[in-house]
């Protein structure tokens, strides 16, 4: 059976493999399974898209720390 990954705005066929129920190996579908050439695909379109996102105020390399502050201890 096949499968589609979408990619950079399109759908491309790719191989279909079983989704599992952990705790019982019960097969509960079918997802599809991305090639390395398609996840090279998907990260160029990723980066290629990047750039014409408005960045809200405030964001650069202080922007993690603003949203991640490790407790004390």
């Amino acid at each position: 059976m096949t499968a589609e990954v979408y990619v950079g705005g399109t759908f491309r066929p790719s191989a279909a493999v079983p989704v599992l129920e952990a705790a019982t190996g019960e097969r509960l579908g079918e997802g599809a399974s991305a090639s390395l050439a398609d996840i090279d695909d998907a990260v160029a379109a990723a980066r290629s898209a990047l750039p014409r996102w408005p960045k809200p105020a405030g964001w650069g390399a202080s922007w993690g720390r603003k949203v991640w502050r490790p407790t004390a201890r």
